[in-house]
């Protein structure tokens, strides 16, 4: 897949520019139209306030952590991303958004406690996982560290979690104690999930105490969830689109 070296453009008024030639022809695409991460974005400027502390786990180009630093500052998010050729990159598009100390971790979230776990690097970055990827080929298997998410919480404590992890997302909470969490912002992935996996989901977090907020969704594949006693900061809110 084409990549384009020294590209820049604008997404959600974050300023993205790739030095590196990581980021492909089709993601490109998106942030030129508009939608990349859009719905991502719109719940994390609708539902963020001063104060929290945000994990954003799967974070790309670090678009979403820019998003959430805006809102809580940079010291209060941690950029969690499995694949190692993005971490120079989420660091140059903070850089240049003005953010210079986004705290950046190279390493796979897991549900359980492991040291390394398998990376399928794709050759779209966008899909690449933990998990095979079902619709793009794998250009890679590697092994990459990884630490557990109750271990990633333990290390830098958050309420707020932003997940992208392309179909991880059903072993990342399956035995994580989520009480100190009252906001869950994750993409669900039905092409690589079977349903009973995603209800499965879907019941942890009630049983957490973590309800579905339908207003608070743009997009039905990016959930949100949060305790009742979370009220949305911003109920009606657009993501600037360039």
């Amino acid at each position: 897949m084409t990549t384009e070296a020294g590209s820049e453009g604008r997404v959600h008024g974050v300023r993205i520019a790739d030095p590196f030639g990581i980021i492909d022809r089709r993601v490109w695409n998106a942030i030129h139209a508009g939608w990349y991460e859009a719905a991502e974005c719109i719940a994390l400027q609708r539902h963020l306030r001063p104060g929290d502390r945000v994990l954003d786990i799967g974070a790309g180009c670090g678009v979403t952590s820019v998003v959430a630093a805006r809102v809580v500052g940079e010291d209060a998010v941690r950029c969690i991303e499995a694949n190692p050729r993005l971490k120079p990159l989420i660091e140059h598009v903070a850089q240049i958004n003005g953010f210079t100390r986004l705290s950046v971790l190279s390493v796979a979230a897991a549900g359980a406690s492991e040291e390394n776990a398998p990376f399928h690097s794709a050759e779209s970055y966008w899909a690449s996982s933990v998990k095979t990827p079902t619709a793009a080929a794998v250009r890679a298997e590697i092994t990459v560290p990884a630490m557990s998410l109750p271990a990633l919480l333990a290390d830098f404590p958050a309420n707020v979690l932003s997940v992208d992890v392309e179909g991880g997302e059903a072993d990342l909470f399956a035995q994580t104690d989520l009480a100190a969490i009252d906001l869950v912002i994750v993409e669900l992935h039905p092409e690589i999930l079977p349903p009973d996996d995603i209800g499965a989901l879907y019941a942890h977090f009630i049983q957490s105490g973590l309800f579905p907020d339908p207003q608070g969704m743009t997009k039905p594949h990016v959930a949100v969830f949060r305790r009742p006693t979370r009220v949305r900061a911003r109920p009606k809110h657009s993501v600037a689109q360039h």
